[in-house]
């Protein structure tokens, strides 16, 4: 009898301790599980945007024309065939593949001539000297889609918006003796429409943040009166953005 009870007692031991391993290598595979789906959660919160639908943008690259310019006899100075294009944007994201946004972009070209000589100045000699400058900027409203989901995203968009531009020309002559004579024109064109389409990709660096390229190609209407040669805005631009996600 005592035999009977001893290994009774023993094969539920045996059991117990089964169970207990069992339930422990669950527990174990459970608390694996949690930390790998917390783990992806927080790995697909940088990926998509659920809660953080505002973006705002900064952006730097190179705009080059592509249309020829047509300098004429009343043109006073001609831009180069590139410029600098610093432009800031925000944006606001429908859902994981389609945003909106609004971007603002400046270029600046200044032609400044060398310094006259500070002597030949004060010998009374005649200088002449002429300056000028121009200032861009497009403005545009428009939609992009993503194709993924994931960290990195290529993309296609298009714009719509209108372009302004601003010129100034300075002209300087005469002596110290007689008297320095400056002449100033200065050349605005009434805003005209711009369309933009483009493609690139956003990189996610983490929550709050995303690096970006982009290459559009922009189209306007005719100015009024050329600036720097050209008649219209038209060319090819590639950039790099950094955005912070809120």
């Amino acid at each position: 009898m005592k035999k009977i009870f001893y290994t009774t007692i023993l094969m539920t031991s045996l059991l117990m301790c089964v169970e207990i391993n069992a339930q422990e290598r669950e527990w174990g595979v459970d608390r694996f599980e949690k930390r790998q789906l917390e783990k992806q959660k927080a790995r697909d919160s940088t990926l998509v945007y659920l809660k953080s639908k505002w973006e705002i943008k900064a952006s730097y690259g190179r705009f080059f024309f592509t249309n020829t310019p047509t300098p004429s006899p009343d043109d006073l100075f001609s831009l180069s065939s590139s410029m600098n294009l610093w432009q800031i944007s925000t944006a606001w994201h429908f859902s994981e593949k389609l945003f909106a946004n609004l971007s603002l972009g400046f270029q600046l070209e200044k032609n400044l001539p060398p310094r006259p000589d500070i002597f030949a100045v004060l010998n009374g000699e005649d200088i002449q000297m002429e300056g000028s400058g121009t200032l861009i900027v497009p403005a545009e409203l428009g939609l992009q889609y993503y194709f993924t989901k994931k960290r990195f995203r290529p993309l296609i968009g298009i714009g719509n918006g209108f372009v302004l531009a601003n010129s100034r020309y300075n002209y300087v002559e005469g002596n110290i003796n007689s008297g320095l004579n400056q002449n100033e024109e200065i050349r605005s064109t009434e805003r005209v429409w711009l369309g933009r389409i483009s493609a690139g990709f956003d990189y996610r660096l983490g929550k709050n943040s995303s690096l970006s390229m982009r290459s559009a190609y922009y189209l306007s209407g005719t100015f009024e009166e050329s600036i720097g040669g050209y008649s219209t805005y038209k060319g090819l631009i590639v950039n790099a953005g950094f955005a912070i996600v809120f």
